[in-house]
């Protein structure tokens, strides 16, 4: 194979390894599929090796595993639910008033412009100095 232009190449040197054949679709396919397969092992040991440095310098394991004494931060058993005590605990919250589950009642307002109530909030959003028949 011939070079496209002049210069002092050695004539051991493989042109053909330089100006490789064209590569087919499947070829193509297959050495994306590698070098994502490759990129992805590489996420992964980086992932791996920054965890380790992480539980390393923050002492994961003392606080995760228990310290040096064995007392973790799971060394009481968790008590047995039975019928019983889920009957006490229902008593217990029953009646109950969540707020952010039930929510909170909002002050009933008018616009002026519109006639239109809701809550406070929402109305000062939407009326007022915003409504469209202002």
């Amino acid at each position: 194979m011939k070079l496209p232009f002049k210069s002092n190449v050695p004539k051991s040197f493989d042109v053909a390894k330089v100006y490789a054949p064209v590569k087919t679709e499947q070829e193509k396919e297959h050495l994306r599929e590698k070098a994502n397969q490759q990129w992805q092992d590489e996420q992964a040991r980086l992932r791996a090796e920054q965890g380790q440095q992480k539980r390393k310098n923050t002492g994961w394991n003392e606080k995760m595993l228990g310290n040096k004494n064995g007392a973790g931060p799971r060394s009481k058993p968790l008590p047995k639910q039975t019928p019983e005590s889920n009957a006490k605990r229902s008593a217990t919250l029953m009646g109950r008033v969540i707020p952010s589950i039930t929510g909170v009642p909002k002050e009933i307002v008018t616009c002026p412009h519109c006639n239109k109530s809701g809550g406070k909030p929402q109305m000062h959003q939407w009326h007022f100095d915003r409504c469209k028949l202002r």
